[in-house]
């Protein structure tokens, strides 16, 4: 055991915390049974409800943090309230395992039952992911997105790294752990309180302590008072709460597991971005890992871009079978930019889209309309063409281009092209957010709407008249 002020700080915290909140949730049944509390136990009775806070815990990696928060402290609540049932929840399933077969070696081993011969386990038929002991109390192992985070409710939920740096490059991902959150932010014996750790290193803007605690763009939390604890490997403003500032070493969180060497080494394995956010507890954005790095947003006239423009382009990536989505995109060279009209992008099917497809046509007077025809020839020609032939140039095309590929290629476009900041359609926001997000490396299980932008970047690229339009901007 490598010793440091911070694993006794930890430790303080949390056996405070949870200390309150079942002196608070004794109160409260008093309260319930005699009708009343005496002076001193209602002072003390809101004294523990503006303390019965959830706990927000942002460390570096290889802090304790597990050992403490997910293999002791179940043994540890036990042995004060063998009763208490206990929600403890990461994102990995090896983790996951580790932590329970750890807690439960720790409650079966001889000195603990020296220690607490009252606390015995029962059989459990569940294996890791969950044991009980004959006086009441339970622990659940689980993870992020398995199925198993409904229908269960404890006292004490700890969250330890609930997602992965790499899941904030997957909308689809995010929002399944999002989901999982909602879920289990109900999950509490008493409906009105329970309490909750999260403890993690700081992943992006969008992660866990913002989705929870911080809010983040348009999600806001509900209004949720709550600790925060903040401990980044070396002294900055960072450190909350303020005054455990005076304990760093030498300006360091942990010289012995987080010494200069090793920060020095993980700054250049991780690169600026995710060191900041793992190490530093601060977010910024990670540029350095994103197809689209930057999105020029602006407030433009519409109608006066269509009316005005060079020449306007609509593309289309219809929708396959299973749940890949639906994407359009509209766009207009007008005075050396690309100006995004508007865009579809959702998951239904061609012929639900269809009408919205020719309607927008027609309303932003697209001048040439280009559609993936890949197996989907009969369906253009039945359905499609005959509704456009009269009213734009309609092309049907044939991709042969690796998609990932030709976003890599023509990405750098993006400066060129001009985005509505606020749209009526609330798919373009949509489909803004999506294109932010979405990483270099092309791991994305829906890349639709970054399909089409590559093939208009491709088309305003590839044509010389246009691209001397483009020129001419810089």
């Amino acid at each position: 055991m490598i010793w440091n002020w911070h694993i006794e700080f930890l430790c303080n915290e949390v056996q405070k915390s949870i200390k309150n909140y079942f002196e608070f949730k004794k109160l409260a049944e008093l309260k319930y049974k005699n009708g009343e509390l005496t002076h001193e136990q209602q002072e003390r009775f809101n004294y523990l409800e503006k303390e019965n806070l959830p706990v927000n815990i942002n460390i570096s990696p290889s802090t304790t943090k597990s050992t403490i928060f997910s293999r002791l402290l179940t043994g540890w609540v036990w042995a004060k309230f063998p009763h208490a049932v206990i929600i403890n929840i990461t994102r990995d399933t090896g983790n996951n395992k580790n932590f329970s077969l750890k807690s439960r070696e720790l409650i079966e081993s001889e000195k603990y039952k020296e220690l607490y011969p009252e606390i015995e386990l029962k059989d459990s038929p569940s294996g890791f992911n969950f044991f009980e002991n004959t006086l009441g109390g339970v622990r659940y192992g689980l993870t992020t997105l398995s199925s198993g985070t409904t229908g269960k409710h404890a006292d004490i939920h700890i969250y330890d790294d609930i997602a992965s740096y790499t899941d904030y490059y997957s909308n689809a991902t995010i929002e399944s752990v999002e989901r999982a959150i909602d879920g289990l932010l109900s999950r509490f014996k008493d409906k009105s309180k329970g309490l909750i750790f999260n403890v993690m290193q700081r992943l992006a803007k969008n992660d866990t302590t913002a989705y929870i605690f911080t809010g983040y763009d348009d999600k806001k939390p509900k209004k949720r008072e709550y600790k925060n604890i903040c401990l980044p490997a070396v002294l900055t403003e960072n450190v909350e709460p303020i005054e455990l500032k005076e304990k760093y070493i030498n300006d360091f969180l942990d010289p012995i597991r987080l010494n200069e060497k090793m920060l020095e080494q993980a700054k250049i394995e991780f690169g600026t971005q995710k060191y900041n956010a793992q190490y530093l507890q601060e977010i910024t954005e990670d540029l350095e890992n994103l197809m689209y790095p930057i999105l020029i947003e602006e407030d433009f006239n519409i109608n006066e871009v269509v009316s005005k423009c060079f020449i306007s382009a609509s593309f289309s990536d219809l929708k396959d079978e299973g749940k890949d989505s639906y994407a359009t995109i509209y766009t207009a060279l007008y005075k050396g930019r690309v100006y995004v009209l508007d865009v579809i992008y959702n998951t239904l099917t061609n012929s639900d889209n269809e009408d919205r497809l020719i309607h927008n046509v027609s309303k932003y007077q697209i001048q040439k309309t280009f559609i993936e025809k890949n197996n989907q020839q009969s369906y253009l020609k039945t359905n499609i063409e005959p509704n456009l032939r009269d009213i734009t140039d309609f092309r049907p095309i044939w991709t042969k281009d690796n998609k990932i590929e030709l976003m890599k290629s023509k990405s750098h476009y993006i400066r060129y092209y001009v985005w509505q900041k606020q749209h009526e359609n609330h798919e373009y926001q949509k489909a803004k957010e999506h294109i932010k997000k979405f990483p270099r490396n092309g791991k994305a299980k829906d890349d639709g709407i970054e399909d089409v932008l590559s093939k208009s970047q491709k088309y305003f690229s590839q044509n010389r008249e246009l691209l001397e339009q483009l020129i001419n901007k810089i």
